[in-house]
């Protein structure tokens, strides 16, 4: 987006027209109070800005309507807004915003500035900032702040954007802040969120990877429950089902499975509900299996019941022992005995008196302290491993006890059918009943071995998802980009003859600062002194992020608007020296040169005092606002006499 024509309308309907060169530098120079710095303004306001900051006076009371005619690859694109009313209403305070909700828009792909009767509102001022972020092509986009920040995700937006296109005499020249707007509350945050997108280093599909991760982390939680459901339904109703089977094997409706694992057991006891009979239940076979069975399982139950003991005697054992070795120990360490032994085996250790009897020697008790360490380390490397034993045993009796219930219950079962009549249909009946009401009331859930392969692969790919949209990439991506802007700053710099060159000259994202690399600590624009450093950062930062977003073909509107940029080196109406125009007269030269060097993909717009007297600079000049009746407003508007032209003839 590049700005073709700023266009005025009257009360009466007069139009006013500034039009500019696309992909080249205009400049507008004039003498102050002719309604320079108002441009800036009227471009924002058209541009969607919910308060209208366009300066009241002349402009305001002879202004009916401010309009834009922006040019994009497709076509033209009219904005227009009214000016907001004289007396705004106020709502309680004097804060009340001075805006107009009035916005009249049209598209083509040519357009010549309608009638002023025309202009009827037909768009919001949100959907204007709706249809100017489509139509510079920024994406959906979000940006999620890092845990333990409280401010709420960030969409980029033309608003967004419109940080990086103005600067005006308030920023330019400013040491402590970059970018327009920057001194504002929550501004910072809002550029250091959206910046990286705009560099280009967050992808223009993040919403959708986005989108695609909810979508894998919900399908893979929902999976992963179907899976733990699985796995209780299997545990809590094997119990059953196999209670169940052997009602169905004693009445001669199913045969046992080659295995007890639940899908086998369920699909035999599905297969029970068509069988008509299998054998017949007076076969004691069965009876005698479960008896056998049930053996089985007391000696088992019992077996791991005395395992169990014996591990938690060894427990108590070590504990107890692990208790007096400490104390041993430290009653060792605690005297201080094996420094001060030195007289030998036969003297008192504390009084060096002549012993009847020999006392330990010092070897003997620092082996006696050594083993009793490494017995205590024993003891605590066993300790662990003991306990889960322990553990596994207690679970291992469970499935025991369990096992020896279903078994009694079988048995009971199978004791149960009636002998007397091997065609007894009722019995079955019943147990087909029994089994009916088991399967209806038995949850289902995917198979297993595909839910398990999908599982993993969710994982997989949720990894990568995560991967992609880390703060780490994003970050490295950006040092990247940013590593090939500051070659262009550096390079800048040193044809501007900046104080600071040749150091490197590179923009830094989190401080929303210029940085040159200097020794033995970077050295921060702040830091640099001088409004013709400041100056100098400020245009060589800007002018590299537009070329970057040119070249690039980022989602950004290509101009620069640059207001008042010779201030630094003389204030308005003062003479300039000769030094001051040699500088002056370096820098358009050099920004020209700069804007060429771009390939002319961007629009430079400057409104300045300056007026140099050379033929490229006038070349540049759209228009002078230098004489008595010259300015953004007509001299007959102001004053309702229609100026004569200074050549009668003409």
């Amino acid at each position: 987006m590049q700005i073709r024509a700023i266009v005025l309308y009257s009360p009466a309907g007069a139009v006013r027209t500034l039009p500019f060169r696309l992909n080249a530098p205009n400049v507008i120079t004039g003498r102050s109070k002719t309604g320079k710095t108002a441009i800036l303004h009227i471009i924002d306001y058209c541009c969607g800005r919910g308060e209208c900051l366009i300066p009241r006076g002349v402009i305001r009371d002879h202004v009916a309507w401010y309009a834009l005619l922006l040019q994009f690859p497709e076509g033209q694109l009219f904005v227009a807004r009214r000016n907001p009313p004289a007396n705004p209403p106020r709502r309680g305070s004097s804060n009340a915003i001075d805006t107009s909700p009035d916005v009249y828009h049209s598209i083509a792909a040519n357009i010549e500035p309608p009638p002023l009767a025309t202009l009827v509102p037909n768009i919001t001022v949100d959907g204007l900032t709706n249809l100017l972020t489509q139509m510079n092509g920024i994406a959906p986009n979000e940006h999620i702040p890092p845990e333990g920040h409280t401010r709420l995700p960030l969409r980029g937006t033309i608003d967004h954007a419109k940080f990086l296109l103005f600067q005006s005499q308030n920023d330019i020249q400013n040491e402590g802040y970059l970018f327009h707007r920057q001194n504002e509350e929550f501004i910072p945050n809002a550029i250091r969120d959206t910046l990286p997108y705009f560099l280009g280093a967050v992808p223009d599909d993040t919403i959708q990877v986005r989108a695609r991760l909810r979508e894998r982390r919900s399908e893979l939680l929902r999976l992963s429950r179907s899976q733990a459901e699985a796995i209780r339904i299997a545990t809590e109703s094997s119990d059953a089902a196999l209670g169940l089977l052997a009602e169905a094997v004693s009445s001669g409706l199913a045969e046992r499975p080659s295995t007890n694992e639940f899908q086998a057991v369920v699909a035999a006891l599905r297969s029970a509900m068509t069988q008509q009979q299998i054998r017949l239940p007076a076969d004691r076979g069965e009876v005698v299996r479960l008896q056998d069975e049930q053996v089985r399982l007391r000696g088992l139950l019992q077996s791991l019941q005395n395992q169990q003991a014996q591990a938690r005697a060894y427990n108590a054992a070590t504990a107890e022992y692990s208790v007096e070795a400490t104390l041993q120990a430290g009653r060792l360490e605690a005297i201080n005995l094996l420094g001060r032994m030195d007289g030998g085996t036969d003297h008192c250790p504390l009084c060096q008196s002549t012993l009847e009897t020999p006392v330990p020697g010092v070897d003997d008790l620092r082996d006696s302290l050594t083993r009793l360490q490494t017995d205590l380390e024993g003891v605590a490397t066993r300790r662990p491993r003991v306990d889960d034993r322990i553990a596994e045993l207690e679970a291992e009796i469970g499935q025991a006890r369990r096992e020896l219930v279903n078994v009694r219950e079988a048995i009971a079962a199978a004791q149960t059918v009636p002998q007397a009549d091997a065609d007894d249909a009722g019995q079955r009946g019943y147990v087909r009943g029994r089994i009916s009401m088991f399967l209806d009331n038995l949850p289902t859930a995917p198979p297993a071995g595909n839910r398990a392969v999908r599982i993993e692969e969710l994982k997989a790919e949720i990894a990568g998802l995560e991967e992609s949209l880390t703060d780490e990439t994003e970050r490295a991506e950006a040092d990247s980009i940013l590593t090939r802007i500051s070659r262009w700053m550096t390079k800048w710099a040193e044809d501007l003859k900046m104080e600071w060159q040749p150091h490197q000259h590179r923009l830094d994202i989190s401080l929303l600062t210029v940085v040159a690399e200097t020794e033995p600590r970077p050295t921060r624009m702040i830091q640099m002194g001088g409004a013709e450093n400041w100056l100098g950062c400020h245009l060589i930062a800007h002018m590299a992020l537009q070329r970057w977003f040119a070249q690039e073909n980022r989602p950004v509107p290509r101009f620069l608007y640059l207001d008042q940029l010779t201030g630094a080196f003389y204030p308005p109406e003062t003479e300039a020296g000769v030094r001051e125009r040699a500088l002056v007269h370096a820098m358009y030269k050099w920004l020209f040169a700069a804007l060429e060097e771009s390939e002319n993909r961007f629009q430079l717009i400057i409104v300045d005092h300056a007026d140099l007297n050379e033929q490229w600079f006038q070349d540049a000049v759209v228009e002078k606002w230098w004489g008595e009746t010259d300015g953004l407003i007509k001299w007959e508007w102001r004053t309702g006499i229609q100026r004569m032209p200074l050549n009668p003839s003409a």
